[in-house]
């Protein structure tokens, strides 16, 4: 890579599709890999900053009624 135009390098932001709740702080939920002229260079692993937890039936009340009252 020596003498390579860096400021060609692309970033992919890659989210895992069957994400799941609860999330644990730490859970690998992603990565973001680098890219020079088609070929990897690198890729970091995207971590959860915090816990989520599961939505429990309350909360999915709470979310119909926000829907709602946005709807009006």
């Amino acid at each position: 890579m020596e003498g390579a135009d860096l400021s060609a390098i692309e970033k992919r932001v890659e989210i895992e599709e069957k994400l799941q709740a609860p999330i644990q702080k730490g859970d690998k939920v992603g990565r973001i890999c680098y890219s020079l002229n088609g070929k990897d260079i690198g890729s970091i692993n995207i971590c959860a900053k915090t816990e989520i937890c599961a939505a429990g039936f309350l909360d999915y009340i709470k979310m119909a009624g926000k829907m709602w009252i946005h709807s009006l």
